[in-house]
C-alpha cells in the first residue's frame, strides 16, 4: 500500500466520485488515479468503489471503512511533516483556518494583526463556511482549525475549545416603536417580523429557544448568514434585526437604533475546533493564546489527551470566558 493510493481514494470519495476533478486537485492524470485505485483494490482483495461499466457509482461498505482509515493515516502523515517543519523552519509555515462570516469579519482582524507581528512568514489561509460545514474541513484535513458556534459538531476526535461568549442586539430604524421602549419584552419584539441568522446558526437557535420557552410564536421574515445583510434588510424596512452585538459598528448607529437584547436571548459560545491527534506547532499555540488567553498550553494539552467529550466538558467547566 502506498500513500498516493490513499490520497487517490480519499480525494475521489470527496469529489463525488469524479475522477476528472480529483485529478485536477492532485495535479495528476485520470489514468494515474484509476491505476492507484485498481492496484489498491487488487492488493486488498475487495472493491472500494462499485462500478457501472467504467464509471464509479458508489462507495462499497468495505470502501467506507477503508477510506475513513486512509483519511486518518493521511492526517498522521501531515502531522509528521509539521513536526519536521517545526524543527527545520520554526517561523515559517501555514495556518489554515475555517470560519463563519461573523467570526471572519469581527473577530479575526485584530487577532491576525497581532499574529503577523510575531510570525510574518506564516501564510494564513481563511476559508469562510457555514457553521455546519466548518467541522468537515478539519475532518477532511483541509483546515488546521475551525472557529464555530455550533457545539454539535464535537466528536471523539474533533476537540472544541471554548473561546468567548457573544451577545445579541436588536437593530431597528431610529423611528421604530421598539426604539422608544428601552428594554422591550420578548412579547413586544415578537409583534414585529424578525430578521436573524440562518437556521443552522447559534444566534438563530437562541432566538427560537427563547420564544419557545415563553410559548411565543416567532415571526421570522428573513434569515441570512451575513450580519451586513441583516442590517441592510432592516434599512429596507423588512423587520427587526437580531444579530451579534459585536457586528454593530459605529457607522450603523448613525441611522439605526441599537437595543441590547441580553435580557431576551442567552449568549452563544464560539469554539475553536482542532483535530485531537494533530501536531500543534509553536505558531499554532501562539494563535490560540491570542484568540483566547484562557486557553493556555497545559489546558489545551489536557483537553486534547481526553477522548471523551463529557470529560473534556468537565475539564473546561471552570474556565471563564470573555463576553463580547
Amino acid at each position: 500500500m502506498k500513500l498516493q493510493q490513499f490520497r487517490s481514494i480519499w480525494a475521489v470519495a470527496h469529489h463525488q466520485l469524479n475522477i476528472s476533478e480529483t485529478a485536477k486537485t492532485l495535479f495528476t492524470s485520470q489514468p494515474a488515479i484509476s491505476k492507484h485505485i485498481m492496484l489498491l483494490e487488487n492488493e486488498l482483495g475487495v472493491e472500494i468503489f462499485s462500478r457501472r461499466g467504467r464509471h464509479m457509482v458508489e462507495i462499497t461498505p468495505a470502501g467506507e471503512k477503508i477510506i475513513q482509515i486512509a483519511g486518518e493515516v493521511l492526517k498522521h502523515v501531515d502531522s509528521i511533516r509539521q513536526v519536521a517543519e517545526e524543527y527545520s523552519n520554526p517561523d515559517k509555515g501555514s495556518l489554515r483556518l475555517a470560519v463563519t462570516h461573523m467570526q471572519a469579519r469581527y473577530v479575526m482582524p485584530q487577532v491576525i494583526e497581532q499574529f503577523q507581528q510575531r510570525y510574518p512568514e506564516v501564510a494564513i489561509q481563511f476559508q469562510q463556511e457555514s457553521p455546519d460545514h466548518v467541522a468537515e474541513l478539519v475532518r477532511e484535513s483541509h483546515m488546521d482549525m475551525v472557529l464555530t458556534s455550533n457545539e454539535s459538531v464535537e466528536s471523539q476526535d474533533l476537540v472544541l475549545l471554548p473561546c468567548f461568549r457573544w451577545r445579541q442586539s436588536l437593530v431597528v430604524p431610529k423611528d421604530h416603536p421598539l426604539a422608544q421602549l428601552g428594554q422591550p419584552t420578548l412579547a413586544e419584539v415578537a409583534e414585529f417580523p424578525l430578521i436573524t441568522y440562518a437556521s443552522h446558526s447559534a444566534g438563530h437557535k437562541e432566538v427560537e429557544q427563547a420564544m419557545c420557552n415563553r410559548k411565543i410564536q416567532a415571526n421570522i421574515a428573513c434569515t441570512a448568514s451575513d450580519s451586513d445583510v441583516i442590517k441592510s434588510c432592516v434599512r429596507m424596512g423588512m423587520g427587526v434585526g437580531v444579530l451579534a452585538t459585536m457586528a454593530v459598528e459605529k457607522a450603523d448607529q448613525l441611522d439605526l437604533a441599537v437595543i441590547d437584547a441580553s435580557h431576551l436571548f442567552t449568549p452563544s459560545t464560539s469554539y475553536l475546533g482542532i483535530w485531537r491527534h494533530a501536531f500543534l506547532r509553536e505558531f499554532h499555540h501562539h494563535f490560540i493564546e491570542l484568540l483566547a488567553a484562557q486557553l493556555d498550553r497545559e489546558l489545551v494539552a489536557q483537553v486534547r489527551q481526553t477522548d471523551s467529550p463529557d470529560k473534556r466538558h468537565r475539564l473546561l467547566k471552570s474556565v471563564e470566558l470573555p463576553l463580547l
